[in-house]
């Protein structure tokens, strides 16, 4: 599960904006969520326009996790 010490971080922007995957809009950015415990290392990239984007989505993959 993600907790608070998780660093969300813009990793990259690509050439051609696809939509974003929280809310539709056309981006760029490319969002990297890492976070670790004791025993594994958790990564998962997201596609979101925004920083705020990108944290609803990091949210949704923690309630599933």
């Amino acid at each position: 599960m993600v907790d608070v010490y998780a660093s969300l971080e813009l990793i990259r922007t690509d050439p051609a904006p696809h939509p974003c995957r929280a809310c539709g809009l056309p981006t760029t950015n490319i969002w990297a969520l890492t976070d670790s415990d004791a025993e594994r290392l958790f990564y998962s990239e997201y596609r979101a326009c925004s920083i705020h984007c990108a944290e609803n989505l990091a949210h949704e993959t923690a309630m599933y996790a």
